[in-house]
């Protein structure tokens, strides 16, 4: 008897409107948690991916491009590969000791390049400056920033193929005659 007392009979139409007002506060409360905890999530996911194009400008052939450059330095060198273009500026994610980062910041024409410790070491700091201070200023004036990006990703993997093996292709076999 109580329980049909609790959940059928009202005292009026008032008391009424306000339980389906506090149902529905309770549902929008928990879409609006849910919502922001999905986006939360899906930054997190996109921040763990080779590429997380927040700005969308870099087409499928790029994308296919830096994604071959990723599996091959992760395959021959076992440095994993993350580049950011994102429309807000932004700290560097931290990182392990196995990855390469490239970050690019539009509304700021900023870029971020961290090398894992091992070839930051073999490289030197000058091919990380000349990317974060020299190699984006034209394309950023041309409004072309996905074809810097495609280029410094190519700058970075020639960099590191020719110095983590040895040198650039073909000088290993010369000193042979």
């Amino acid at each position: 008897m109580l329980r049909r007392r609790i959940f059928t009979e009202t005292r009026g139409p008032f008391e009424r409107f306000l339980r389906v007002m506090a149902l529905m506060a309770v549902v929008a409360v928990s879409i609006m948690l849910y919502q922001r905890h999905f986006e939360n999530a899906l930054d997190r996911i996109q921040s763990k991916t080779a590429i997380w194009d927040q700005a969308g400008v870099l087409d499928d052939e790029s994308r296919q491009y830096i994604r071959s450059v990723s599996k091959d330095l992760e395959n021959n060198l076992g440095i994993e590969l993350r580049v950011w273009v994102r429309t807000e500026p932004f700290e560097p994610p931290e990182l392990a000791p196995k990855i390469l980062f490239l970050g690019v910041c539009l509304p700021l024409k900023t870029a971020v390049v961290v090398f894992p410790p091992l070839a930051a070491k073999a490289l030197g700091p000058d091919i990380g400056r000349f990317l974060e201070e020299e190699h984006f200023r034209d394309y950023f004036k041309q409004g072309d920033p996905a074809t810097g990006v495609v280029a410094a990703v190519g700058l970075i993997y020639q960099a590191l193929s020719d110095e983590l093996s040895g040198g650039a292709p073909g000088e290993k076999g010369d000193d042979a005659n």
